[in-house]
């Protein structure tokens, strides 16, 4: 899709097994939707071939034969979109496939057991096509995304924060793929804000007895690890449900041996952006304000021992503190870390 290649969704009656290219777009594999095995893919796409595309459900059943198929492949064919072709809302077609797959095996059962005579066998062939597809509402937006996201592990007809992306604009909410990469100008312990949906959350008790809960986050351009203590779950956690878009605000967690992760401080519901102007919170501003930055500037001194030594500048929010501020605000730091049992060598000599 970055490339500009249209990427078209799963089709029962065009899908292999894999990804193929058609025309200029790929076409989504049937391999990739869950519990539906390969030599079932195979038997579809025999079948195509022998008697050309299947026209309904109740066609697609009737030529799979016993055996080949099973209610959760239909179950997961109809809620990826898999068999949109046959002209139906999702939910139409979820809220007879069970009944259709029933009636037709109990004919076949009959047929083989010679309990019905070649008029009843007619008779009986026809009952699955005369089960009446009932007119239902399709689901809304969400809930097709979900089937998707369940089906596949990804979203293909489009993603939840499509109808929320113009609300964030002129914000100061980021992308997610902006703090994972590696390259990343944002810094440890910098307050953020990212929008996303909710995709799992994951509870647990602390040593304190206190629950806290890992919740991961997605965006349409990656995914992010949160963490929320008990007071924001006391707080925030009717918002944290999966599937909620949500706005989360945190301070970002860097570290060498793990993913960035984001330690919560706000939660709320995505709807809460009602204009595109929309700036920070007083809340959150005090959090930006309160947060210190040490970034590194080009200024390289060559000490007495021979090891070069960069300079550095303290930042509080867009303050920038002079050498007699930093030095005081060091010492509190020192003095912080001692207590902890921690020793840091800052080579002030230098």
């Amino acid at each position: 899709k970055e490339m500009g290649i249209p990427v078209l969704p799963p089709d029962i009656n065009h899908s292999e097994d894999h990804f193929t290219v058609e025309g200029n777009a790929i076409r989504f594999g049937l391999g990739a939707v869950k519990n539906v095995g390969h030599g079932l893919i195979r038997s579809v796409a025999a079948r195509r071939t022998e008697g050309g595309p299947f026209k309904s459900l109740e066609d697609f059943i009737q030529r799979m034969g016993e055996g080949e198929l099973n209610k959760r492949a239909v179950e997961n064919f109809i809620k990826c979109g898999a068999m949109d072709c046959f002209g139906y809302h999702r939910s139409e077609l979820l809220a007879v496939y069970d009944s259709m797959m029933d009636s037709i095996a109990s004919s076949r059962k009959k047929n083989l057991e010679g309990q019905i005579g070649l008029f009843s066998l007619l008779e009986e062939e026809d009952a699955a096509a005369s089960i009446h597809i009932p007119k239902l509402k399709e689901m809304n937006k969400a809930d097709l995304l979900a089937m998707e996201k369940e089906t596949t592990g990804i979203y293909i007809s489009g993603h939840p924060m499509d109808d929320y992306r113009h609300l964030l604009k002129g914000t100061h909410v980021v992308p997610i793929g902006a703090l994972m990469d590696e390259e990343s100008a944002y810094q440890d312990d910098q307050i953020v804000s990212v929008a996303g949906v909710v995709q799992t959350i994951k509870m647990k008790t602390t040593r304190n007895n206190s629950m806290m809960a890992y919740v991961t986050v997605e965006d349409d351009t990656a995914s992010i690890e949160k963490l929320a203590f008990s007071n924001v779950v006391n707080q925030y956690g009717s918002y944290l449900r999966e599937n909620s878009p949500v706005v989360v605000t945190g301070r970002l967690s860097l570290r060498d041996d793990k993913e960035p992760q984001i330690v919560i401080n706000t939660v709320r519901a995505m709807s809460d952006f009602e204009s595109h102007d929309r700036m920070m919170t007083t809340e959150e501003k005090a959090l930006e304000a309160d947060t210190y930055h040490i970034k590194p500037t080009s200024k390289v001194k060559h000490g007495s021992d021979g090891v070069d030594y960069r300079a550095y500048m303290l930042m509080r929010g867009s303050s920038t503190y002079n050498t007699e501020e930093f030095s005081r605000l060091l010492d509190g730091l020192l003095e912080a870390c001692e207590d902890m049992g921690i020793h840091i060598m800052t080579g002030r000599e230098e």
